[in-house]
């Protein structure tokens, strides 16, 4: 109720027209008061048996096994020093110069200089300038950073290398890899472990005859799933991220 009023604060108006409540939330809920409720209710009684599993499970290296290789892409971490090189608004002679200064730094760095004293002289990334370069690459980036994810997967520590994406310069160095040995153990393994554990309780349950569900077909047949799942999948990989 109070998430609904304050969605009805916020968004009544539509075109000049006050939606009245009923409209409301066929509008932008596409379900009727009962059935907006009915989701609350339910999403809630999830949260609370979520929180009763998590309690009572018990943390075995075989579960942080299983929990690592289904999370992986969010698990599996490449540890980077990394700095970018921004050439979208140089000449061609411009950004040649540049393809040449990162050929320079690659040099550099693998001749033993500091890292961070190229991140702090030449690196246009004030994220990256503030952690002296320090950055986390994790599988999932693969799929806006596929030519990164090639280089980064296939080297190992110590190694230097360079990737362009669209009009970055990335020069980076490989410094470690927190595979399952590594994070054995660790607190971020525990919590993905204890994420798996809890799905796949949820999912036992949804799959026996203590479930059931109705769906809504003057609802369903409205929606159009492509655009809820590609919603549901970024907003996801953003919550998955920052857990990681």
């Amino acid at each position: 109720e109070e998430q609904f009023a304050s969605d009805y604060k916020q968004y009544k108006e539509v075109d000049g027209k006050v939606l009245e409540k009923e409209e409301f939330y066929d509008y932008y809920y596409g379900l009727t008061e009962d059935q907006y409720k009915e989701f609350w209710k339910n999403w809630a009684i999830v949260e609370k048996y979520t929180a009763a599993i998590e309690k009572e499970i018990e943390i075995t290296d075989e579960m942080q096994k299983k929990a690592y290789d289904t999370y992986y892409d969010y698990v599996c971490t490449y540890n980077l020093t990394m700095l970018t090189l921004d050439t979208s608004k140089m000449s061609e002679a411009e950004v040649k110069a540049e393809n040449e200064l990162a050929l320079q730094i690659k040099d550099a760095i693998q001749k033993g200089e500091k890292f961070e004293d190229y991140v702090e002289k030449y690196c246009d990334d004030k994220s990256l300038k503030e952690s002296k370069g320090d950055i986390d690459y994790f599988p999932y980036f693969q799929y806006n950073y596929p030519e990164m994810h090639k280089k980064v997967t296939s080297m190992i520590p110590g190694d230097v290398d360079i990737v362009k994406e669209g009009d970055i310069i990335y020069v980076f160095r490989l410094e470690s890899i927190d595979t399952y040995e590594q994070l054995l153990g660790s607190d971020l393994l525990k919590e993905w472990t204890i994420v798996y554990q809890s799905n796949k309780n949820i999912e036992d349950l949804v799959k026996s005859d203590k479930y059931s569900f109705k769906v809504y077909d003057d609802v369903y047949e409205k929606s159009d799933v492509s655009d809820v799942i590609s919603d549901a999948m970024i907003y996801w990989q953003s919550i998955w991220a920052s857990e990681a």
